[in-house]
Order: structure tokens, then sequence, then C-alpha cells
């Protein structure tokens, strides 16, 4: 049963949330889940996603980012947001473009975690980011993440403190 993101405060039942920041060009993403009424602050999880982490390389802020209509609905000042890093949002005209790919990744999954503990989802969902952006992809035969790594030429991450709303 899909609650649509803005609505999920009007639910009766606990909604899991899957929060993705994928890599258009490459399948490349990182990802997150929450369940709602704990829902985090989009642009803390746009902090994390974009800043260093110990075991995966995905980081850096993008030049280019869709943000989805469901998204903008349910965060209305992410735009504002993520423009004062000098990132140019873009309006997305379909469900592909908005990371859908990563999200099949992870729904197709999904059985193997849903009788299990959320420290235990957690840790399922780091390891399919992982996992995922180690694929071969069809271009070079170099992995999701050496496709992304050959594609930023100058890496910026985020201010610190940016995610919390510093």
């Amino acid at each position: 049963m899909e609650v649509p993101l803005a609505q999920t405060h009007t639910a009766a039942r606990c909604n899991m949330i899957i929060f993705v920041l994928s890599d258009h060009c490459t399948g490349a993403f990182y990802s997150e889940i929450a369940f709602f009424p704990l829902l985090p602050d989009a642009r803390a999880f746009l902090g994390r996603a974009w800043s260093q982490k110990r075991d995966y390389a995905f980081q850096g802020l993008p030049k280019l980012l869709t943000i989805p209509r469901t998204v903008q609905e349910a965060f209305p000042l992410l735009a504002d947001a993520v423009q004062e890093l000098g990132i140019s949002p873009i309006n997305v005209t379909s469900g592909f473009q908005s990371g859908i790919r990563a999200v099949g990744t992870i729904e197709r999954s999904m059985p193997i975690a849903i009788n299990h503990s959320v420290a235990q989802a957690h840790e399922w969902l780091r390891r399919i980011c992982i996992s995922g952006a180690e694929d071969v992809s069809r271009v070079r035969g170099k992995s999701k993440i050496e496709l992304w790594r050959s594609g930023i030429p100058d890496m910026r991450l985020p201010p610190e403190g940016w995610g919390n709303g510093a």
C-alpha cells in the first residue's frame, strides 16, 4: 500500500519511506530508509548523501539535481536549499528521471529485509548501495562507481553542518 509522501502524516499505519539519491548517468545511488512519523529532513538526508562516508565512495555535490514533484510538495524549502549550494534543480518529467531504477533495485531485494529489525534493514540497505555501485556497467566494463568517479573532475562537498540546517 503506497501513501503519497505529503500525506504520510495522515496515514493510520507506520509507513516505510525510502530516500534515494541516484546518479542519472551511472545508476550509482545512496539510500536510507525511515519510518513515518519519524520522517527525517530531506536536507539532512542530502547532507549525508553528499558527505564523505567511511565505506562508500558516493559523495560530492552535483551540478544538477532532479527533485520529483512529490518530494517538492513534502519538502517545499528543499529546492531553495540546494540552490544555495550552486546546484541547479531541473524539472522532473518522468519517474525514470527521479531515480526509479534505484528504487526498483531496492524493492526487488525488499523481501529479504521485511522480517528483520530496523538496524538490520539499515545495514542491508547500506550493502545494497555498495554492491549495486560495484556492478559492472554496460560502458567499457567499468563498475558504476568507477564511471561515477571518472565523471567528476572536481569534487565539492557540502559545507560542514549543511545537512543539519547550518
